[in-house]
């Protein structure tokens, strides 16, 4: 899906031949290799559950798709009410927003660095990390694992090749520095802690099947950017399009990793470092 829309994408937007299978090549070997290296490193992939869990994991999941179907109106809602396509707001969620909005916005006057650091989205916490943190709560289930050292061996490599592309583009300074450690809270660890760390753990228990769990994960990840690809990011909805089959293969390989490793810093760095390069 990924190679041949991303080939017929740059066709149509008049791309040659030669760079459209580039496009449509290169990207998916890319992460096809990393997934690759990732498998041959030394690595401990959690145990399915029992089958009582697996009934479990299945109504866990119809709490989370419920919650994931409101998240995406929201998003939907906010995106459109942005670019005045409509003319009313989420209730109480709405108000919080552009509130927030308003102190970004006035700290941003006096440090315009601020404005390019993702500072905005930071209530979007709520959406993906408490009342998922919520839903685990009310169903007994395991919360994610975030942080450990040995687990994550296989992922060191990719972090070190973004954290020096991040150097090299971004440099070191105080300014860079802040940014990431926001874009490290959101978007990184927001998405990654609800789309790898809960929806996909709770597929892959639920449907026993890792990858397919993997693959569905990325599908609904790519979904979810949707309202802000088509009314936000990009004027152009070929080029909207493209961006989101771009989140493919990167969820999918951010996805495997978290399968193989167990734990998610790797991958909010990376997903971090990544949104800042944007590689």
């Amino acid at each position: 899906l990924f190679t041949g829309g991303k080939i017929a994408l740059n066709l149509v937007m008049g791309a040659s031949v030669g760079n459209a299978l580039r496009s449509g090549f290169m990207g998916i070997a890319l992460y096809i290799l990393g997934c690759f290296v990732i498998h041959i490193l030394p690595s401990r992939p959690r145990p399915l559950p029992a089958c009582d869990q697996r009934t479990k994991s299945r109504g866990l999941f119809g709490s989370l798709f419920t919650w994931m179907i409101v998240i995406f109106l929201i998003l939907t809602v906010n995106a459109l009410y942005a670019n005045g396509l409509i003319g009313f707001r989420v209730p109480l969620w709405g108000a919080i927003t552009q509130g927030w909005a308003r102190f970004v916005n006035a700290v941003a006057q006096r440090s315009q660095w601020i404005s390019g650091t993702g500072l905005i989205g930071l209530p979007n916490l709520v959406l993906y990390t408490l009342v998922p943190s919520l839903i685990l709560l009310i169903w007994r289930s395991k919360f994610p694992a975030v942080w450990g050292l040995r687990a994550s061996v296989p992922a060191l490599p990719f972090v070190a090749v973004y954290a020096v592309g991040f150097i090299v583009i971004r440099g070191i300074s105080a300014s860079s520095a802040i940014t990431l450690l926001i874009v490290l809270l959101w978007p990184a660890f927001g998405e990654e802690f609800l789309w790898r760390g809960v929806v996909q753990s709770t597929l892959a228990q639920s449907v026993r099947r890792p990858v397919s769990a993997i693959a569905l994960t990325s599908f609904l990840f790519a979904a979810s950017h949707i309202p802000a690809y088509l009314w936000g990011y990009y004027e152009d909805p070929l080029l909207a399009l493209s961006g989101l089959l771009s989140l493919l293969p990167i969820s999918f390989f951010w996805g495997y990793g978290y399968h193989r490793t167990g734990v998610l810093w790797p991958f909010v760095l990376i997903h971090a470092l990544s949104d800042l390069v944007q590689f």
